[in-house]
C-alpha cells in the first residue's frame, strides 16, 4: 500500500502527518506550496479539485480524501 499525503506547512497536512509517523504508517509527502499557487496546478486539481491542501491518495484502492479530519479517520 503506498500512500501519499500532499499539503503544506501552512496547513492542516500536518495533524495526519504527525499521526501517521506516531503509528508507523509509511507514506510519501508532497509538498504543495501555496505560496507558488502549486495548490492551483493541474497536477494537484487532479487529486483534488477543489485545491485545498491536504489529501490523502491511497493507490492500492485509488481512495483519495481532501478534509484532514476524514484523514485521520480513514487512517
Amino acid at each position: 500500500m503506498t500512500l501519499y499525503l500532499y499539503g503544506d506547512i501552512k496547513t492542516r497536512a500536518l495533524m495526519p502527518k504527525w499521526y501517521m509517523s506516531g503509528k508507523g504508517i509509511s507514506y510519501d509527502y508532497v509538498n504543495v506550496d501555496l505560496t507558488a499557487r502549486q495548490n492551483l496546478a493541474s497536477s494537484y486539481l487532479e487529486v483534488n479539485p477543489f485545491g485545498k491542501p491536504p489529501a490523502l491518495k491511497d493507490n492500492s484502492n485509488g481512495l483519495v480524501l481532501f478534509e484532514s479530519g476524514a484523514i485521520l479517520q480513514y487512517l
